[in-house]
């Protein structure tokens, strides 16, 4: 008897737990400094839990923009309830969270770029945005569309805000996206945790697939082409729009907008989230078709892929500089370690190795100043050096 109940018991785990792997779901991980791919096993988790989010955080920018929860009663869409565009910079501060953790994301192929999209920061090192922004198929084989992608937080009217920008260093794609952008959503691990200064939202899921059309849903982006060609964009300006959404009747976890016509080429990977301005900023899905305003959601499968990535990262990541903005005009900003006092020695090459400029600075509240307003556009390499760390930067000098 008691052989028997075992066997039952045991049976039962293993059908549970199969459950449980069916619907896991592995990723690949594209390395853009090894040009390497690696596959990431599926995660096991829980397939009864209904929800879930990850942590935000608001950063340092020490200001909050509070987003409307009321659907728009005007300039609205038609046959919507949902806004038109708008500049961001019109009717808040760019500087302010959630908009300091919107990014603009280029990708580069020999220093010259290539094409951008958007994302949103959901870790200090992390961003969401869609795979076809930084990976495409050559054939049945999935590629890096670039041999770079350059993230800038609150790219706004033509100029990088005085925000830390930084380099992808690695893309995380679920192994069930397909040319179909199926699931089509990428992690961006970064070479540097920018997120600390900017903040991060974060991400999540819901089973119950009736809330959808009770929020008021938000997104901020850079168009670049307007499908319909009634507005002009380049994307260098960030954006903002709001209202109501609901689920695609196909694919659940997928969010639409319905009768939106008036998407635009750069919007690609923006996110769509909900606030209540105060105890969650909470990202279900980034945009993948401009017709229909088409995002692909967070499925459990994807969540727990993701948020699995982003658990094993070191939570202070390693002892790194950080340089801002890049590309740059004038002044490059140098941020340090936490708690890493000394000089830092710094050299400039050009591409070719010559030695453009040194320096030997001493910071101050952990941050200091390179001035290249006299050196030629191009792209150069910048040397840092101090007693605890030694780290060369690609820098986009305009």
């Amino acid at each position: 008897m008691r052989i028997c109940v075992l066997l039952g018991l045991l049976s039962v785990l293993s059908v549970t737990a199969t459950s449980a792997v069916s619907q896991a779901i592995g990723l690949l991980q594209f390395n853009a400094r090894t040009r390497l791919v690696d596959r990431v096993p599926a995660v096991l988790y829980d397939t009864t839990l209904q929800r879930s989010t990850t942590g935000f955080f608001r950063g340092h920018t020490n200001k909050l923009t509070v987003l409307s929860n009321r659907l728009p009663t005007t300039n609205a869409l038609p046959n919507t309830q949902f806004s038109l565009r708008q500049r961001a910079a019109v009717p808040f501060n760019p500087l302010s969270y959630p908009l300091s953790t919107t990014v603009r994301i280029t990708n580069y192929r020999n220093g010259v770029a290539t094409g951008s999209g958007s994302g949103t920061l959901v870790g200090e090192r992390f961003v969401l945005t869609a795979a076809h922004n930084v990976v495409v198929f050559n054939g049945s084989l999935l590629v890096m569309a670039s041999d770079s992608v350059l993230i800038e937080p609150v790219f706004d009217n033509g100029r990088p805000a005085r925000l830390p920008t930084t380099w992808g260093y690695k893309y995380y794609v679920p192994n069930n996206y397909d040319e179909n952008y199926n699931n089509d959503l990428c992690l961006l691990e970064l070479a540097a945790p920018i997120g600390r200064t900017t903040g991060w939202m974060s991400i999540g899921f819901n089973k119950d697939r009736s809330t959808v059309g009770q929020h008021v849903w938000h997104k901020f982006s850079y168009p670049v082409r307007d499908i319909s060609g009634r507005a002009s964009y380049n994307g260098d300006t960030l954006y903002y729009e709001y209202g109501q959404a609901q689920t695609n009747r196909w694919l659940p976890y997928n969010i639409v907008i319905p009768n939106h016509f008036d998407g635009a080429s750069g919007q690609s990977g923006s996110s769509l989230f909900i606030t209540d301005n105060a105890t969650y900023w909470t990202i279900y899905g980034a945009l993948t078709f401009y017709a229909g305003f088409e995002h692909t959601g967070i499925s459990p499968a994807t969540y727990h892929a993701f948020s699995s990535i982003m658990r094993a990262a070191p939570i202070n990541g390693p002892v790194s500089f950080v340089c801002y903005p890049n590309p740059v005009q004038d002044f490059l900003f140098v941020q340090v370690p936490v708690n890493k006092p000394g000089l830092v020695d710094a050299k400039l090459y050009d591409a070719i190795g010559r030695v453009v400029t040194t320096g030997q600075y001493s910071p101050l509240e952990s941050e200091f100043r390179i001035d290249l307003s006299g050196v030629l556009p191009g792209i150069y390499v910048l040397h840092l050096s101090a007693d605890y760390s030694r780290q060369s930067f690609k820098i986009l000098k305009q």
